[in-house]
């Protein structure tokens, strides 16, 4: 599943200021290599100057990520109508802003 997903957000972040949410709420887990593909979407569209906003309804997601390190790297939204509310640049903002937060330990999202 990884290579199709990968394809496709390469795709979609091969313009200027991609802005792309991605529902994350049918997920059942995300391993290593979904973490990987998020990663790699997450520095192709900073690179691109663009915005990137996750949606998981449940705290699975966020608990991940924390035990990763990536707690700060991603805008998560509790909702889909929350996050397409929410301006690219805004979310881009809230992303940095987490990103500069001071954290116990880091772990590189490809920044």
């Amino acid at each position: 599943m990884a290579p199709i997903l990968t394809a496709r957000l390469d795709a979609l972040t091969a313009h200027p200021r991609p802005d792309l949410v991605v529902d994350l709420g049918p997920v059942p887990f995300l391993d290593c290599s979904a973490l990987g593909v998020l990663c790699r979407a997450r520095r192709r569209i900073r690179e691109r100057h663009g915005g990137l906003r996750l949606v998981s309804g449940d705290d699975r997601l966020r608990v991940v990520l924390g035990h990763t390190g990536l707690a700060n790297a991603f805008s998560i939204h509790a909702s889909l109508q929350d996050a397409l509310r929410s301006p690219r640049n805004a979310a881009l903002a809230d992303g940095l802003a987490r990103a500069a937060a001071p954290e116990r330990e880091s772990v590189s999202c490809g920044s």
